[in-house]
């Protein structure tokens, strides 16, 4: 069944009891840095060219005798129906089993440990950038400096994110276009279900981009029709792709990480105001055409307080909560007690 219609409404009920600031003076931009959004951290390249000698499979990779975190289901949870996901870019690790929806990155994938992860009920998606590139490529030679046509302009140069070392794209260049579709297709031969479609976000650093993105997400869903297509945010522009979408990701939606002061911290009144008021949106979006959102916060694991309030006011929206470490490193299970409804639903508790 879908949560959504029938759910939602209570669980906001429950969640009005507790300290959450009403929506007023809402900023116009997205309040926080975040870890998944822009290239991810432990990637070498958010969009490798495929290595001409790199094996279908690792060595000493056989994973078919590993001890199983729950029975093997023989195939997921119809997708509108999960409830757990992680957020994890590190190397494989079989507790990724426990969770309905495994997000990846994309370098560290191989097609048996997907093979293995999916008889366990989990839909793999991995990471690909849409909006941005790790690495400078000449490609054509027309763009900016010589390099490649759809490379941003600043100043002569390709424009660089300077919090990942990234640069900056017009996703709608088709020469831009061709690598994405390229690099999606080789992830599926990998055996996973889907994409998560990460810096979206730079359609909004760049308006003029916007149009483009919106093409882009939408020749991936008609090359790759059965993919699922996760969208990490870009509420600004949902109208654009919601028809294309199989899911949203909601990066920082409670608590968040300072990379000035390195620190975790939960967000500020204005700043829950904010994602407050997003999510009311989403929601409007979803009754038309649902699809799964995914809230991912930062926090410091042995923080239980912190956690608490992430997964219950992820859950209050009828979002389905994790909450990780600022690299996104560790595959963690935590302890919760859930106090609403979707919470209640989840059978998160019921796990260990």
């Amino acid at each position: 069944m879908k949560f959504f219609a029938s759910v939602i409404l209570m669980a906001m009920f429950l969640y009005s009891c507790a300290s959450v600031p009403d929506v007023a003076s809402v900023p116009d931009v997205p309040p926080a840095e975040t870890g998944a959004e822009g290239s991810a951290p432990a990637a070498n390249d958010t969009l490798p060219d495929k290595p001409d000698n790199k094996p279908d499979d690792p060595p000493s990779a056989e994973v078919t005798d590993m001890e199983n975190p729950r029975p093997p289901r023989g195939r997921p949870v119809p997708w509108d129906d999960v409830t757990s996901f992680i957020c994890y870019y590190g190397e494989f690790k079989e507790e990724m089993g426990f969770f309905d929806v495994a997000i990846l990155e994309s370098n560290n994938i191989w097609p048996d440990r997907i093979r293995w992860l999916g008889a366990h009920g989990t839909y793999t998606i991995a990471y690909i950038s849409v909006g941005e590139d790790h690495n400078l490529h000449e490609g054509d030679g027309l763009g900016p400096g010589g390099y490649a046509s759809y490379y941003l302009d600043r100043n002569g140069e390709p424009a660089k994110n300077n919090n990942w070392n990234s640069y900056f794209v017009d996703a709608g260049n088709p020469l831009w276009q061709e690598r994405v579709i390229k690099r999606a297709g080789e992830i599926l031969e990998m055996g996973c279900d889907g994409f998560f479609l990460d810096t979206i976000d730079t359609a909004q650093a760049f308006p003029e981009t916007r149009e483009g993105m919106a093409s882009l997400i939408k020749a991936l869903k008609e090359a790759y029709p059965d993919a699922r297509l996760v969208a990490n945010r870009g509420m600004f522009m949902m109208e654009d792709f919601a028809p294309y979408i199989s899911g949203m990701m909601f990066e920082s939606f409670t608590n968040t990480y300072d990379f000035g002061k390195r620190e975790y911290k939960p967000h500020n009144d204005n700043d829950l105001r904010w994602t407050e008021n997003e999510a009311k949106k989403i929601n409007l979006v979803r009754e038309d055409h649902y699809f799964p959102v995914f809230a991912l916060d930062y926090a410091d694991p042995d923080d239980t307080e912190a956690l608490q309030r992430s997964y219950d006011r992820a859950w209050a929206f009828d979002f389905i909560p994790n909450v990780s470490v600022i690299r996104l490193d560790r595959v963690l299970r935590h302890e919760i007690i859930p106090q609403t409804v979707r919470g209640e639903l989840s059978g998160l508790h019921r796990w260990g």
